[in-house]
């Protein structure tokens, strides 16, 4: 069991939902990243999809809190309890918070405390059950579960990793429907009100450690709405592909096979003239145009192993990190509007605008803020560069022992990074460190 926590807004009565992955008011924080909000049936106070529009993590004007306590309620809204375990982020439609989850039946929910995702290291979980895979509706003013639908019911097809879960993917919406992919149980689509529209079969997202396919980790990759598409990243032991549907009917559009090793990151999209996906793999970081899925550029990725994060766009570059070990892999900034191979000596331009030789992060993604860029390692380790250069401005330790999954977000001026251990560190945007508080929250949290 889990809780999904409001933090009170300091501009009473409007309320912010689902603390930071929800947040009320949205601004892409990019010069690239343009959303199409005003051609679709969202608004600028909507939070769509994974880490909000365009995957950026921002959202000025939220008026959020800087000190708050899960465990006494100060600043808390409303706190509630959501059945399952779920490692997704909830969406925020207007007054409505969408979220997934999944619920073992007739069987004790799966632990997930911090000694015991030590002591499994990272091997597989069979949890030995059936589970029943959800979405819920929460009204986001008063945290009342409005509805919630079963979309597959059953053994999960896949075991997962000790740190997961078996519904770890974000919902994505467009605004008039809530799109929501439940691992190798299916892509779903539903409206606003909670009737299914579809369901389309995806096949087996058998995520896990590459070249030993008897461990099993289960997917993370969130759905990515383009236009009149549905997007899915599925790179998996063998047959990595990445497969649009048609948001109407579920419909398959187009798909491309990638050599690719099992990978857990979500694809992003730069909108424009010339739109790119934008998508991390361990063997290559690839761009493809995503309404034929033609490739449109490739950057090698030096074979790495176990990429999570999720690549981001901000003034005029994107940021690719990811891969084990933690911290010891490059972080890539690179120039939209490539064509070709733009590995450094193959001929194709100097896209490349900078790379650092370590400092990625190994689950977490960062965040770009104000033309400063924010990396906070697995570790606790955070690192702040200048977004053009890549000049490192400064490095820290967070707090002492804590280890890091979710995404940080930003909201005017605040920076907002969860730990494991439960604890919600603020630290004021800028050049220079400075911490603002540490909340409590009371429960582990693995998702922003």
């Amino acid at each position: 069991m889990s809780f999904l926590s409001a933090m009170r807004s300091l501009r009473a009565p409007r309320r912010v939902g689902a603390f930071v992955a929800a947040l009320a008011c949205l601004a892409a924080g990019s010069s690239l990243a343009v959303p199409s909000i005003e051609e679709s049936a969202l608004s600028l106070s909507d939070w769509p999809e994974f880490r909000g529009v365009d995957h950026a993590g921002v959202a000025d004007g939220a008026d959020l809190p800087t000190a708050f306590d899960g465990t006494t309620g100060e600043n808390v809204a409303w706190k509630t309890p959501i059945p399952g375990l779920a490692h997704s982020s909830p969406v925020v439609l207007g007054d409505t918070i969408y979220l997934s989850t999944s619920v073992p039946i007739d069987a004790e929910l799966p632990s997930l405390s911090t000694g015991d995702v030590e002591a499994a290291g990272s091997g597989s979980v069979d949890d030995g059950a059936q589970y029943s895979w959800r979405l819920y509706a929460v009204d986001k003013n008063n945290g009342e579960i409005l509805w919630h639908r079963v979309g597959a019911q059953g053994v999960p097809r896949v075991q997962r990793h000790p740190k997961a879960s078996h519904a770890s993917a974000t919902p994505a919406s467009d605004g008039e429907r809530i799109v929501v992919l439940f691992g190798s149980e299916g892509l779903f689509c539903y409206d606003r009100g909670g009737n299914l529209l579809w369901r389309k079969e995806v096949g087996t997202l058998d995520a896990g450690y590459f070249g030993q396919p008897d461990i099993q980790w289960g997917p993370a990759s969130s759905p990515v709405i383009h236009d009149d598409l549905v997007i899915v990243q599925n790179d998996r032991q063998a047959d990595s592909v990445l497969v649009a549907y048609d948001l109407d009917s579920g419909d398959e559009v187009w798909r491309v096979h990638r050599d690719e090793k099992p990978a857990w990151s979500t694809p992003t999209l730069i909108r424009g003239a010339r739109p790119e996906l934008v998508l991390n793999g361990a063997n290559w970081l690839t761009a493809y145009d995503p309404r034929t899925g033609a490739e449109l550029w490739r950057l090698s990725n030096g074979d790495r192993q176990v990429i999570t994060p999720t690549p981001i766009v901000a003034d005029d570059r994107i940021i690719i990190t990811g891969g084990y070990p933690t911290g010891g892999n490059p972080i890539h900034a690179i120039r939209p509007g490539g064509s070709g191979d733009l590995t450094p000596g193959a001929g194709n331009g100097d896209f490349l605008a900078w790379q650092t030789e370590r400092g990625s992060p190994y689950t977490p993604t960062p965040l770009a803020y104000r033309g400063i860029l924010y990396v906070i390692v697995d570790n606790g380790i955070l690192s702040a560069y200048e977004l053009e250069s890549g000049e490192r401005l400064y490095r820290t330790r967070l707090n002492v022992g804590a280890g890091y999954s979710a995404s940080p977000v930003a909201s005017d001026g605040k920076l907002y990074f969860l730990s494991e251990d439960g604890d919600v560190m603020v630290v004021r945007a800028g050049p220079e460190y400075e911490l603002l508080a540490e909340n409590p929250m009371g429960e582990i949290l693995m998702a922003s």
